[in-house]
């Protein structure tokens, strides 16, 4: 009997060895756009990384782009909070000039930052903002200075970032999304966030003028599952959602944020898929341009991350070692090359 079961345990032993490893489970991450709302995102990364979920892929629109790409990029949730705690993210984001910074002026070309539009006053005496386009002059350093090692480290092909990297952005004279995977990281993310009457675009070197990927598409699940093929994601919504009806005493406090985001389309909660986790911090009460509530923008992603941790834990099997993560991190930023001026030049002379 003994010889059977020893027989029977040697057998099992080379079945098992024989077998080839189970598919490790990928874990696509969309983030939605939402203006300052966006910011939400920070406190769903540090949960999810604290928790050791992996996070194999990112997709982001607009605000859900450019902290995703940040991830991409390397930086560590922590690291990405204070940057966007630190008093310059506000001047970022506000158009206002760096103390610091002297910015000399040729005049400029004609290009759609030439639209304003003005505030009107009816007869209540009650204003409408409509608001002008910020100055974007800060907002392209920082962004060029926060991306542009991780873009020459990746050759910028966002396939080799530190997490695989898709952004959207929207090309609204034949009406398509535009999905980034390669090419100047920062231009990239610059693009995803151009929202109209909002920030001016940029002319990208293939001629075109793109704008907030959240216009064709502000929830891009179903990019994840094109570009990827995850077998679990996870969706982070921020965006803003229909009224049931109509809000006659607050229409005014409401129009500026939904005239910047009229052509965003509502988010799927079901497009995550029957396997998949959506998650939607409770932002009532908070602006698309609040970005003056950094810490409770922050706080609201955590807190809502935490509340979907056990349904997380349970479809998510698989863990990433912290420690491991901050070495492979580390090694990353490492690699970025020294940055060089390669040519220099001189106009209006």
């Amino acid at each position: 009997m003994q010889k059977i079961l020893r027989f029977s345990s040697f057998v099992l032993l080379l079945l098992l060895g024989s077998t080839p490893p189970l598919h490790a489970q990928k874990v696509g991450l969309v983030l939605s756009g939402g203006g300052a709302k966006g910011l939400a995102h920070i406190g769903v990364l540090k949960q999810l990384e604290a928790n050791g979920i992996p996070i194999d892929y990112i997709i982001g629109t607009s605000m859900g782009a450019v902290v995703g790409a940040m991830y991409s990029a390397g930086y560590s949730p922590r690291e990405i909070e204070q940057i966007v705690l630190s008093p310059q993210f506000q001047y970022w984001v506000s158009g206002k000039q760096l103390q610091d910074k002297t910015f000399n002026y040729l005049t400029a070309e004609p290009d759609p930052s030439a639209l304003r539009l003005g505030v009107a006053i009816d007869s209540a005496l009650h204003a409408r903002v409509v608001p002008n386009l910020v100055n974007d002059l800060n907002l392209n350093l920082a962004l060029a200075k926060l991306l542009a090692p991780a873009g020459a480290t990746c050759g910028y092909d966002f396939d080799k970032l530190f997490v695989p990297y898709r952004c959207l952005a929207a090309e609204i004279f034949t009406r398509t999304q535009v999905v980034q995977k390669s090419g100047n990281l920062a231009d990239a993310v610059r693009n995803s966030m151009a929202v109209p009457l909002a920030f001016r675009p940029i002319r990208n070197p293939d001629g075109r003028y793109l704008f907030d990927g959240g216009i064709y598409n502000n929830f891009p699940t179903d990019v994840m599952r094109r570009e990827f093929q995850p077998d679990i994601i996870i969706g982070v919504n921020v965006g803003d959602v229909a009224f049931n009806k109509y809000p006659y005493k607050k229409d005014d406090e409401l129009l500026t944020n939904a005239l910047v985001f009229l052509g965003a389309n509502v988010a799927d909660t079901t497009s995550v898929g029957k396997n998949g986790i959506f998650i939607q911090p409770d932002l009532q009460g908070i602006g698309a341009t609040d970005f003056d509530r950094v810490r409770t923008l922050i706080g609201r992603g955590d807190t809502a991350t935490q509340r979907k941790l056990a349904l997380i834990r349970q479809r998510i099997g698989r863990r990433v070692d912290t420690l491991d993560l901050q070495r492979r991190r580390l090694a990353f930023q490492q690699a970025a090359p020294t940055p060089r001026f390669v040519q220099v030049r001189v106009q209006g002379l």
